[in-house]
């Protein structure tokens, strides 16, 4: 969960980081398989003074645990963030799971990558940090 006080494609922004982290662990061929799943929520501005976010975190953990292994789930929030981008694969998901969500739904959405300029770029950090460890 996070908030969406900062830029405009802060959204974007993070989506990107979670595909490249997506990229470094299938990278990580010389350990052992790890399973993995994304959940992306965010926490309204008027929300984010307030010391307890636990249910937006919660939302996040059971977002993730509605993605398949290596996916990441995105709540209805950040599907309306990343609307206007056009650089994001995606589709809609429903599930009768999503009734346990708290603080979104009704629907999730997942998202497979990014245009390929972006997909380039992100095989492209994912090397050179990869290749400093």
């Amino acid at each position: 969960a996070f908030d969406k006080s900062q830029a405009k494609d802060r959204v974007f922004e993070i989506v990107c980081a979670a595909l490249l982290l997506r990229t470094i662990l299938k990278k990580m061929t010389d350990y052992p398989l790890m399973s993995y799943r994304f959940g992306l929520h965010q926490v309204p501005r008027n929300e984010i003074s307030n010391t307890s976010k636990s249910e937006y975190i919660s939302d996040a953990i059971l977002l993730s645990a509605l993605a398949q292994e290596g996916q990441i789930s995105v709540s209805s929030e950040v599907n309306q963030e990343l609307e206007d981008i056009d650089s994001v694969e995606k589709s809609e998901q429903s599930s009768t799971a999503v009734t346990a969500l708290s603080t979104t739904g009704p629907n999730f959405y997942i998202v497979y990558g990014v245009t390929e300029s972006y997909r380039n770029l992100i095989e492209q950090q994912a090397a050179l940090i990869f290749s400093n460890r």
